[in-house]
């Protein structure tokens, strides 16, 4: 899989969702990811042009009559299978959980895609994750690396908690904007 910024799939998901020009896009990511991430303007027109130029979105000018012309953006077949693929993919480090694999965790369950194998393959890199501290840990190693791995385990650790008791519920539970 080719691997694009992660700020581009959070588009990619915005403009499959039905968000078409950067006024959408700028607004779907406010409402529904705001919490989480945030794209300033003038950011969002140079990634949406660089997605363009790898052919993972098209734009068309669109005229109109009592306004100023409007770019609207679509997904191109190539554009929504990187999309899903990212979608399902676990996160390789722990640092990612908090904004990457919320923002795949929204699309999932706005998208009504199964997200119990997500959940299981990150579950898997977190054990994984913990393990590898624990090794470090065991290891002769400085005050200062014991203290970096012992935080970093304790993170790895919560991460795994709240993966395994809350996000399946929220799974469970109704619509990604109403849960």
């Amino acid at each position: 899989m080719k691997i694009y910024p992660v700020s581009e799939y959070a588009l990619l998901g915005s403009i499959i969702n039905g968000a078409t020009y950067g006024y959408e896009i700028q607004r779907f990511l406010k409402e529904c990811l705001g919490s989480i991430w945030r794209i300033p303007t003038s950011q969002l027109y140079a990634l949406l042009k660089k997605m363009e130029d790898r052919g993972l979105v098209r734009s068309k000018v669109e005229l109109q009559d009592d306004r100023p012309s409007k770019r609207v953006f679509h997904a191109t077949e190539n554009g929504v299978a990187a999309f899903n693929k990212w979608l399902i993919t676990p996160c390789k480090r722990v640092r990612d959980i908090r904004i990457e694999f919320l923002a795949k965790l929204y699309f999932i369950k706005s998208s009504g895609v199964e997200g119990s194998g997500l959940v299981k393959a990150q579950a898997g890199m977190l054990e994984k994750t913990v393990s590898g501290i624990t090794s470090w840990i065991n290891q002769d190693i400085s005050p200062y690396d014991r203290l970096a791995a012992e935080f970093k385990l304790a993170m790895a650790e919560a991460c795994l908690n709240w993966l395994l008791y809350k996000v399946p519920e929220f799974l469970e539970t109704g619509d990604a904007e109403k849960s």
